[in-house]
């Protein structure tokens, strides 16, 4: 492995919770448990791990336990017959933008404005 990396630390208080190499644009780490914690990201993974460098990004990571992926679902979606949610399912009501109609009207509307124009003699 030739990629260079950067050493991603996670600690809590005084522990070291990962040490891990980044070799792409993120890196993922398992779930945490809430709380706070001090991250540094630099240097290249070659380098020794607790070595501080010039240009190293070091900071505060809370994390929380509650999230909106938590909370529950709307109730149009939870009690739709047939299985899945009729938002999944394509039914219900369209928006008004996915229709031609719309753009149509406001098109042949300003073409009426520009020829009543040109008939008045305004230019």
């Amino acid at each position: 492995d030739t990629e260079p990396g950067f050493r991603l630390t996670l600690e809590r208080g005084e522990r070291v919770v990962a040490d891990t190499v980044v070799r792409a644009a993120e890196a993922a780490l398992p779930p945490l448990p809430p709380g706070t914690y001090r991250y540094r990201v630099g240097g290249t993974a070659a380098a020794s791990p607790g070595a501080s460098r010039p240009g190293a990004w070091e900071g505060r990571l809370d994390v929380r336990h509650e999230t909106l992926e938590m909370l529950p679902a709307p109730a149009e979606l939870v009690s739709a017959p047939g299985g899945a949610p009729a938002a999944l399912r394509g039914e219900g009501r369209r928006g008004l933008r996915t229709y031609a109609w719309p753009y149509l009207l406001v098109l042949g509307l300003l073409c009426a404005e520009w020829i009543l124009r040109r008939r008045s003699g305004l230019r």
